[in-house]
């Protein structure tokens, strides 16, 4: 018959103290759940901050991508009805449906990449890397995947040769602005250090009263903050206000004829 063989006392505290106590179990969980409450929000922040910087140099590429498209083209803006997103990028999914006018980018080759591209990857200094879509009627895309880029160009500088008399009350502004559009030039440009020339997709949708705008365009987490770069080819993270042409941190209006005018109508929209 087998014999047990005795249990010293030292094994036995050994055995006890070596596990945990329920109370120690929940203790141990309680400090790991603030650490991460701690610590996540932390990291998301990171998260954020690291997209907008790499927003940031994007945008201050294709700024001085435009500034060699300039130079040659004796200083004209590129125009066209989406001029304002089909100057640099890949062809989106618009282009693949057969719209032939958003595989123009004429802007591709002044910052090393080919003029059509067809491949969602092919163009990634004109993708936000926390580019969550926003377009309107598109709400599970985003803006790169439709339109080829994540980045809107001022319309005051490219785009239509005509804009919106809307609201009313800006109609006489906006006649005098339309009379200067169609030689646009970067000559007639003012104070090109605070002249927005482009940012995210959603900055122009904040900017223009009455158009669509949503959290789903606030990139970066913060409200109505966007990273844009300007004409001088620097680029910055700054509060875009709504109906606003002429304000103390930048413009949005070249033509510095008119910002007696344009502050006299401009009113920040809600």
């Amino acid at each position: 018959m087998a014999h047990r063989l005795p249990i010293s006392r030292e094994s036995q505290t050994t055995s006890r103290t070596s596990a945990f106590t329920l109370m120690e179990l929940l203790v141990v969980t309680s400090v790991i759940a603030v650490l991460m409450g701690v610590l996540v929000p932390g990291l998301q922040e990171g998260v954020r901050t690291a997209g907008q910087v790499y927003c940031q140099a994007n945008l201050a590429q294709a700024a001085k991508g435009w500034l060699l498209y300039l130079d040659d083209h004796h200083g004209a803006f590129y125009q066209g009805v989406n001029a304002n997103l089909d100057y640099g990028g890949w062809i989106g999914m618009w282009g693949l449906r057969g719209n032939l006018e958003w595989t123009r980018r004429p802007l591709n080759p002044y910052v090393g990449l080919p003029r059509i591209i067809e491949d969602i990857d092919g163009a990634p200094v004109f993708r936000c890397p926390q580019d969550f879509g926003g377009v309107p009627g598109q709400p599970d895309l985003t803006c790169n995947e439709v339109m080829g880029t994540s980045y809107q160009t001022n319309l005051f500088l490219i785009g239509q040769t005509q804009i919106s008399l809307n609201p009313p009350r800006v109609r006489p502004l906006h006649r005098e602005i339309n009379k200067r559009l169609p030689k646009m030039n970067i000559s007639r440009a003012s104070e090109p250090s605070r002249l927005i020339l482009m940012g995210e997709y959603g900055w122009m949708l904040q900017w223009g009263a009455g158009l669509p705008s949503s959290p789903e365009s606030e990139w970066h987490g913060v409200p109505a903050t966007f990273t844009v770069a300007f004409l001088d080819g620097h680029a910055g993270f700054m509060r875009i206000r709504k109906g606003l042409y002429v304000t103390e941190q930048y413009r949005v209006l070249p033509f510095a004829e008119l910002d007696a005018m344009a502050i006299a109508l401009q009113q920040e929209e809600p």
